[in-house]
């Protein structure tokens, strides 16, 4: 599906109810203001109806035994469902790279679904790199995978794919737990403000 280009004007009304202005997610007093409050309702009620995400898990591991899944969904930490299929197991030699994968986001607050794909590097110290992020996989593996993930976001939650450049905006005054206030783009305040592992 093409990916759609919603008015970057909405996307800020969308999420202007869940992030108090000018507060750090860990400030005191940031749970207790009307934001705050809405965006913990926001996850119970989200949580509360989990079929729909479970239906798609089980559709997914049936259908491609040969990936693993992982369900990096944490409630309260990001505002969207987020899903990693692993494609490569971590048997490379240092420098390699490993953990490839194709991970999918899924808005709690819109209908929308963000795709990309990451790996890591094992370095000859044994220590992992940051991961390296390619927005909108379309070509080999992850490319194959992205499609697949695609399709069950679109069929079993019926989300929408939203294209990059609208949730590059940033938006002022608004936090998240990892992104000072007046730095937290669309991105960060739609899916999560985390997107690597190391």
């Amino acid at each position: 599906m093409k990916r759609e280009t919603p008015d970057v004007n909405e996307l800020i009304r969308l999420v202007q109810p869940y992030y108090p202005p000018g507060l750090f997610q860990f400030d005191d007093g940031y749970d207790e203001t009307p934001e705050g409050q809405r965006f913990r309702r926001l996850w119970d009620e989200g949580l509360k109806d989990e079929g729909a995400w479970q239906a798609m898990l089980e559709a997914l591991r049936t259908a491609h035994p040969e990936c693993t899944l992982w369900d990096y969904t944490i409630p309260l930490h990001g505002v969207c469902r987020y899903l990693r299929i692993i494609l490569q197991p971590p048997e490379t030699p240092p420098g390699q790279p490993e953990y490839t994968e194709v991970c999918g986001l899924a808005s709690v607050i819109a209908p929308y679904y963000i795709i990309f794909s990451s790996y890591h590097c094992r370095e000859p110290s044994g220590q992992y790199s940051d991961s390296v992020i390619a927005w909108d996989p379309k070509g080999g593996r992850c490319g194959h995978y992205a499609r697949i993930l695609s399709e069950h976001f679109e069929q079993y939650l019926g989300h929408r794919p939203i294209a990059w450049e609208a949730l590059q905006v940033i938006v002022p005054d608004l936090s998240t737990g990892l992104v000072d206030p007046g730095d937290a783009t669309l991105l960060d305040l739609l899916f999560i403000d985390r997107r690597s592992i190391r």
